[in-house]
């Protein structure tokens, strides 16, 4: 704790903002402020020590999406304040990266499940990422992959790969992809590149938040001039992750799953 005339840190509001909460003083001795969690870097001892790199996740119940993670946050004066900009799992843990998550509807219901991988125009190979059908099947795990972030978690706009974590006969990488159908649509696919540079632009996704609370949208939106290209993934009425003018962009919910030592499910692609 911070013994001055003030209290210990807790969070707040910034400049009339709901959302994402700034770090800042209790203005009472008396107060003690929120818990916090320290999490290391890369240290393998259990205690910490100076010198060493670690998180700092503030343990409290908020109404904001983000995770309570602490970042840095440069405002327009100059000045830098620590605040918790992240994406974040429904448990309100930040999404970290090569962890598994399901990659799950915003809302739950009937309009399906969680993503998952499948055949396209009766081509057993690649596979295609597609949307389950009934909305208790969670879909595939997916792993997600910096491009060039050394934060040990994710954040909007952070270039990633995504690659699905299951057992399938294709040879095939199952990194995702944009793949351009004969009708000028953007289907995603695998055998993508898991860690592109210029050949590999196809594979390169982001996460943003979405305009709905709590959701986040997959976006394609590659460090190009091709601006016709940057927009969010939504689902084709064939039920494909797609990219187009007449796609909507869909809002997802990231969910930790189970760390097998094996992928969780096997696809049986067609004859």
């Amino acid at each position: 704790m911070v013994s001055h005339s003030s209290g210990s840190v807790r969070l707040g509001t910034h400049r009339n903002k709901s959302c994402p909460l700034y770090v800042t003083q209790e203005n009472s001795k008396d107060e003690r402020g929120f818990l916090v969690k320290f999490s290391p870097v890369s240290s393998k001892l259990t205690f910490v020590t100076t010198s060493t790199n670690f998180n700092i996740q503030t343990i409290a119940q908020t109404d904001c999406v983000d995770s309570r993670v602490w970042r840095l946050i440069k405002e327009y004066t100059g000045v830098w304040f620590l605040g918790n900009d992240g994406i974040a799992s429904p448990d309100g843990e930040p999404l970290r990266w090569f962890t598994n998550y399901y990659v799950l509807p915003h809302i739950w219901g009937p309009t399906g499940g969680g993503l998952s991988l499948g055949t396209h125009n009766n081509n057993s190979c690649p596979l295609y990422v597609t949307k389950e059908i009934s909305e208790i099947e969670r879909g595939l795990p997916v792993r997600f992959s910096p491009v060039l972030s050394k934060l040990p978690f994710v954040t909007p706009s952070a270039d990633l790969t995504i690659q699905t974590n299951a057992i399938t006969v294709c040879i095939e990488s199952l990194a995702w992809k944009l793949v351009k159908e004969s009708s000028g649509l953007w289907f995603v696919g695998t055998n993508g590149v898991k860690s592109p540079g210029i050949d590999g632009v196809t594979s390169t996704f982001k996460i943003e938040k979405s305009e709905e609370p709590w959701g986040y949208n997959l976006v394609f939106c590659p460090r190009l001039d091709v601006p016709i290209l940057c927009k969010g993934l939504g689902i084709h009425k064939s039920g494909y992750l797609a990219l187009g003018d007449d796609i909507k962009p869909y809002t997802f919910v990231f969910e930790k799953a189970p760390s097998p030592t094996t992928p969780s499910k096997y696809i049986q692609t067609v004859a």
